[in-house]
């Protein structure tokens, strides 16, 4: 099973079985809306086969002109023939490695091949705690362009 199918799974499970005396199900919601952002966490920070799925894409300044979509900057394994491995900080255009980053990646690592992904990390949030009144909670990272 895979952890989009177990979060699918529970709250399937929390809608269908959550009722009864009111105490017993608000517990039942918040337990199971904590597994689900505890296995959307653990998704988020895996790393995924690329035989598995790609990142993505989404239209971007390029489509109109070249037809081409592109992912947002994700952190890629290649592994070149040698068996040797590298984690870069790339994006997809149109299911591969954009052309020009996989020159750079060739004179390094001939035939180099991008062999699993993972999304980025959110950026660092400092504590809502502070006695400056900034609140920087709830701002979303923004996606980048990668050309």
């Amino acid at each position: 099973m895979t952890p989009q199918e177990a979060i699918k799974r529970i709250e399937e499970f929390g809608l269908h079985h959550a009722i009864g005396d009111l105490p017993h199900s608000m517990r039942t919601v918040e337990a199971f809306e904590m597994a689900i952002n505890a296995l959307k966490q653990q998704e988020k920070s895996r790393w995924i086969p690329v035989t598995e799925r790609l990142p993505e894409e989404h239209k971007w300044i390029g489509t109109e002109c070249f037809g081409t979509t592109i992912s947002d900057e994700v952190y890629v394994t290649i592994e070149a023939p040698s068996g040797d491995r590298i984690v870069k900080h790339l994006c997809f255009q149109n299911g591969a490695i954009p052309s020009h980053k996989q020159r750079e990646l060739d004179a390094f690592y001939k035939g180099g091949k991008p062999i699993a992904w993972r999304p980025l990390p959110e950026p660092y949030k400092e504590d809502n705690d502070d006695s400056t009144g900034s609140d920087r909670q709830g701002q979303k990272s923004k996606g980048s362009v990668c050309v």
